[in-house]
């Protein structure tokens, strides 16, 4: 059973904002594919996540489920050389 969040002031997201979280999806599941993120592929996706100055949920969404999606249940190793 999941539980259902209600968002009271979210709407319906654009077509430019569909095609950045495709990006950023796509983004996320590159860095992935050896399993850990870089310093490199984080600052990446930071700025994708900055670039608006403001982080929609959309996107840490997005992130969570590409994450969750590549590596299951695993957490992604942080490499900072």
């Amino acid at each position: 059973m999941s539980m259902e969040v209600e968002f009271p002031n979210s709407r319906e997201l654009t077509e430019v904002e569909k095609a950045h979280l495709e990006k950023l999806k796509a983004l996320v599941t590159t860095a992935l594919e050896d399993g850990h993120f870089s310093k490199d592929e984080l600052d990446r996706i930071k700025s994708m996540l900055t670039g608006s100055r403001e982080v929609m949920y959309a996107e840490l969404r997005t992130i969570n489920d590409t994450i969750k999606s590549v590596m299951g249940d695993v957490v992604p190793e942080l490499d900072w050389d």
